[in-house]
């Protein structure tokens, strides 16, 4: 883990590991874990699936790690190559390495590296909010390498957050603590029933892990959405106290009119991609074989 494994020896570190470890065996049997090198250290990675359609690479949100896709994995796998990694620098199994990620470019150089070890060719990126942030930006810079973005519940990238929601996160990152991580998830999820091992890695992680705030890219402008030519899915939900889905809805027709927009019911932000099932499985699924090679 980070800072020279040294989170791992203590109380915290080792309860997340086994956490996480837990988590972990609800992926496929052939799923295989890399931890691949890069000038910022090294990414940890989960891979699976041996269909021929265009791989998937599926980025979490900010502190969920790559745990938040174990209920989608199976299905998503069953007819493609996926593959799911931690942020580095984010709670998760990715170790930062000497050169830190201090910027957006930084952040990008790190997801070009990444997919170039994973010899995943112009796949699908599927993101969950940061993950959407990240996604999204790359596919700006590089139109080339990718076939097409699956966007959940995308911050910041079709209209502003919400000052409520703002209000309630930020306590959390100026003064974190597990039970204000578990009270803040139980609230924008309307107390939905998280499942409680990923509920515990989530606040473990908010509280203990040595972590570094994210490098946020900016809410691209109208005239680069307009000229985006990857093909775009963005799944909203219904539910979300992160922004106005309504608003976010319209905003990201206006910029890409010819993106697919998807509002699950039941669903808010931090419930994503977990739940509700099979909801999510069923739209998530539907978006990602509508691209090429899908």
């Amino acid at each position: 883990m980070a800072d020279g494994h040294a989170f791992a020896s203590t109380p915290a570190g080792r309860e997340f590991l086994g956490l996480y470890q837990a988590l972990r065996e609800h992926w496929p049997t052939d799923a295989t874990d890399a931890d691949l090198p890069s000038r910022f250290g090294t990414t940890h990675t989960t891979s699976w699936g041996r269909g021929t359609g265009t791989d998937l690479v599926l980025l979490p949100g900010a502190g969920a790690t790559l745990t938040e896709w174990f209920t989608v994995a199976e299905p998503l796998g069953a007819h493609r190559r996926c593959h799911a990694a931690d942020f580095i620098g984010d709670p998760g199994l990715s170790v930062p390495g000497r050169d830190r990620i201090r910027s957006v470019d930084d952040v990008l150089e790190w997801l070009q590296t990444t997919l170039a070890s994973l010899r995943a060719d112009r796949p699908i990126l599927v993101g969950h909010s940061y993950g959407a942030m990240v996604a999204l930006g790359f596919a700006l810079r590089h139109p080339e390498q990718v076939s097409g973005l699956v966007l959940l519940d995308p911050n910041s990238c079709f209209g502003p957050m919400r000052m409520q929601y703002l209000a309630h996160a930020v306590p959390i990152l100026l003064r974190p603590s597990r039970s204000r991580q578990r009270t803040f998830l139980e609230w924008e999820t309307g107390g939905a029933a998280l499942d409680h091992q990923w509920l515990e890695l989530s606040a473990i992680g908010a509280a203990h892990f040595p972590s570094t705030r994210p490098r946020v890219p900016r809410r691209p402008k109208a005239a680069a959405l307009a000229e985006l030519a990857v093909p775009v899915s963005v799944i909203l939900a219904a539910g979300s106290r992160v922004h106005d889905v309504g608003k976010i809805a319209a905003s990201a027709r206006d910029s890409l009119p010819h993106c697919q927009i998807d509002i699950i019911d039941g669903a808010t932000h931090h419930s994503l991609p977990m739940l509700p099932q099979p909801a999510v499985t069923t739209v998530l699924a539907s978006a990602c074989t509508q691209f090429a090679g899908g």
